[in-house]
């Protein structure tokens, strides 16, 4: 620039010399954000073609699938050590996922039921035992020595007695001291339960997610073949194009209307 056109610019004065360095400065700038976007682009696709979940993220995505189910496909494919061949192959495969979270529900839910009934029959049990043991003692023996219905009260306390241990004794369960251990693995395998569901989620999302776009896929393959039987109807007939799914909307209009 030289001297005499640095003072002029200092002075506010602009010349054609500093527009122009001006210029020269802003594309440079412009230019090394370019290159330094270029090159993290380049960063992050090498990066990824050295992961294979994120290389395989892209092709389940190239696909049609979203991001999450397309990570879910890919870390099933890492973890299982290859690759689903089709579509099919990685659909049968979230099904057999979901039919065992489901399966492992319902043998939660059943073995929750089976305790609370095992609870309940502990409890009736004792109440017998309680009545029993009233039916034992001074007043209630002269109340059975000079009652029937005393006497059959008894007898069927005694009775119930009885077959609450036998039932009892078939799932293993003498005192209350088996029912609690048995609560307190059941509340385990339950929080093991929620814990394996943190992970469950996105492959029941990515299970039901596959069936839609499996379903659209569908849908458009027969819409496909509805539109070569219009076309094939239209040359047949010598009609423009078009014509037949004209016709085809207005019968079914006609139906709708009726």
């Amino acid at each position: 620039e030289g001297p005499n056109v640095r003072e002029m610019e200092r002075r506010g004065i602009p010349t054609e010399r500093g527009e122009w360095n001006r210029a020269v400065i802003e594309r440079n700038a412009e230019r090394d954000r370019r290159d330094e976007e270029a090159r993290t682009q380049r960063e992050r696709e090498e990066a990824r073609r050295r992961d294979p979940v994120e290389r395989r993220e892209d092709a389940w995505q190239s696909i049609g699938y979203s991001r999450e189910t397309a990570r879910t496909l890919a870390t099933w494919e890492r973890d299982r050590g290859r690759e689903f061949r089709t579509d099919g192959e990685a659909h049968q495969h979230l099904e057999r996922q979901r039919d065992a979270m489901y399966r492992d529900k319902w043998s939660l839910r059943e073995d929750g039921h089976a305790l609370r009934e095992v609870d309940r029959m502990l409890e009736a049990r004792d109440r017998a035992l309680e009545k029993v043991a009233e039916h034992e003692t001074g007043g209630g023996v002269l109340r059975r020595a000079f009652s029937g219905s005393a006497r059959e009260d008894y007898r069927e306390a005694r009775r119930d007695v009885g077959w609450y241990d036998r039932e009892l004794g078939r799932q293993g369960i003498s005192c209350r001291e088996d029912v609690d251990r048995r609560a307190e693995e059941l509340s385990a395998r339950e929080e093991a339960q929620r814990e394996r569901e943190g992970s469950w989620g996105p492959y029941e999302k990515a299970w039901r997610e596959l069936g839609s776009v499996m379903r659209a896929r569908e849908e458009d393959h027969r819409q496909e073949l509805r539109e070569r039987n219009w076309e094939m109807l239209d040359r047949m007939r010598g009609d423009p194009p078009g014509t037949a799914k004209a016709r085809e909307e207005m019968d079914r209009g006609d139906e709708w209307g009726r």
